[in-house]
């Protein structure tokens, strides 16, 4: 009896510790990959403006589990695991093959590693914010007690997925789609046999089988691979001889950086403007989107740079290094281009400073407001406005403000459509003091200047001829008002795939605020 009960404690014990080892917990966050993913930054239309790379410095593009395509499946399981459909996790049989070889050899040769070991091991790095795994007895037991626990939790084809969206094809390519796209130019499920057989032969060494420096060691894992499928039998041999005659027309992708300022915004999302190089900007834990489709036009925004760069030499004779642009859709707040200084890398000259964002005092361009304002009381654009000599009196006693045009020349008596589009000083500074500056300061923090911060004796009478600084941007969804009957407009840089709000922080509420 005593004897039954040891053995039946014993077993008691053995199957615990099996079911604890299938079934315990994974590490906390151990499936989290928010931070695994690069974040393409795209047009309206869809063409590239960025890619900001991952947390690891790579450039990422995940497949979905219902989406892997059969060859490079067959060919990934050919070059690593030809048994991933027969074992738990962890495959005995390989494990003791590799340990005899090791044994026959008097060094490490083979690991045995099954996919799903290979999954636990870069997920563990990954948790653990490693350069790469760690290495060692220890390690290796906890690689394959975390293997056995997700093959209970994930489906062959989930692990799968893991394994290609997360495993490393050099040249800072991680995922099998990212690399198909960089070296063949398609989506992972356009891949001919001789191209999956390539990607697959990758993963295992994909520095030494860099094809940019290594093309011969690239090609004999290629063709070991294709000796696999043979073996294996997951291919017809026609194909498999196509496969061998097939030449590999490798490309470099070209580096894209369109619109930089506008893709630092997108990717900060209200935080100031990074000006760092572009390398600095990455894809942080909290960007969960792997794709964002912004309101950006970039055909226009090309002709807005040209239009700079054939501009360059008059505006270098003016001591003028930077320009900014902004164009923005007035029925619908879309921004279609974003110039933040004309060159992004003229360090000399802080090309990388966003001039759209930086506040400026913006000259004659808030007079129309002002203009705007006295329309609600008594004046008209037919109303005769005296374009004459005139003293104002200021915030200070015994002084007066005399403003002068541009030009130094009094028209005398004009209509205010004339005055305004004369864009003349003194009719404006006179309907200024009409309407009075406080309310006028008001008027423009209701269009959403939001940096005219000081009070109305600060600015005085000259706010109308400019004496703020704007923000671009702001001064130019205010502008939209006049085209939308005096509605304001919601502005927006994002279309879909938000980190966080899809609206920037902009003048009216979805469009329907009335400016007056």
């Amino acid at each position: 009896m005593t004897r039954h009960r040891v053995a039946l404690a014993c077993a008691t014990v053995v199957v615990g510790a099996l079911v604890w080892l299938r079934c315990g917990s994974l590490p906390a966050d151990l499936l989290d990959l928010s931070r695994a993913q690069s974040i393409e930054i795209v047009d309206r239309s869809g063409e590239l403006l960025y890619e900001a790379r991952s947390d690891r410095d790579s450039r990422t593009a995940h497949i979905a589990a219902d989406a892997l395509p059969p060859t490079l499946v067959a060919a990934t399981l050919a070059a690593e695991d030809h048994r991933f459909y027969r074992h738990p996790g962890v495959d005995p049989i390989s494990i003791a093959r590799a340990a005899m070889r090791d044994l026959r050899h008097l060094r490490v040769r083979e690991g045995g590693s099954t996919i799903t070991q290979q999954v636990a091991k870069l997920l563990l790095a990954r948790r653990r914010d490693l350069p790469q795994a760690s290495r060692g007895v220890r390690a290796k037991l906890e690689e394959a007690v975390v293997a056995l626990r997700l093959e209970h939790r994930l489906s062959k084809r989930e692990i799968l997925a893991l394994y290609l969206n997360l495993a490393s094809y050099g040249n800072q390519l991680v995922g099998a789609e990212r690399a198909s796209r960089a070296y063949f130019g398609c989506g992972v499920e356009l891949l001919t046999p001789a191209q999956a057989a390539f990607l697959a032969s990758l993963p295992q060494r994909p520095t030494a089988f860099n094809p940019y420096r290594n093309s011969q060691s690239a090609r004999a894992r290629q063709l070991y691979v294709l000796d696999r499928l043979q073996a294996l039998g997951w291919m017809p041999p026609d194909a498999i001889a196509e496969a061998r005659e097939e030449r590999l027309a490798l490309q470099r992708e070209p580096s894209v950086f369109l619109a930089p300022h506008f893709v630092e915004r997108v990717l900060a999302r209200g935080a100031p403007a990074s000006t760092g190089p572009p390398s600095r900007l990455r894809a942080s834990a909290s960007q969960g989107a792997a794709r964002i489709v912004t309101t950006l036009d970039a055909e226009l925004q090309r002709d807005v740079q040209d239009i700079i760069r054939v501009q360059r030499p008059a505006l270098a004779r003016a001591g003028a290094h930077n320009v900014a642009v902004a164009v923005l859709d007035n029925a619908s707040g879309d921004w279609l281009a974003w110039e933040g200084s004309g060159d992004y890398d003229d360090t000399d000259h802080g090309g990388a400073i966003d001039g759209v964002v930086t506040a400026r005092q913006p000259g004659s361009a808030l007079k129309p407001f002002t203009y705007a304002l006295a329309f609600e009381e008594d004046v008209t654009p037919a109303t005769p406005l005296a374009d004459v000599p005139s003293y104002f009196p200021t915030a200070e006693d015994g002084v007066v403000y005399a403003p002068r045009n541009y030009d130094g020349v009094f028209r005398g008596p004009l209509l205010a459509r004339r005055a305004l589009a004369g864009s003349e000083n003194v009719p404006a500074v006179a309907l200024a003091s009409q309407v009075g500056v406080p309310t006028l300061l008001r008027f423009l923090r209701r269009a959403g200047l939001s940096t005219m911060d000081k009070t109305a004796a600060y600015y005085g009478l000259g706010i109308t001829l400019g004496g703020a600084e704007v923000r671009l941007d702001e001064l130019v969804a205010a502008y939209a008002a006049f085209a939308r009957g005096g509605r304001l407009v919601s502005t927006k840089m994002i279309q879909r795939g938000t980190l966080g709000q899809t609206r920037e922080e902009g003048p009216g509420a979805d469009g329907e605020q009335l400016l007056v």
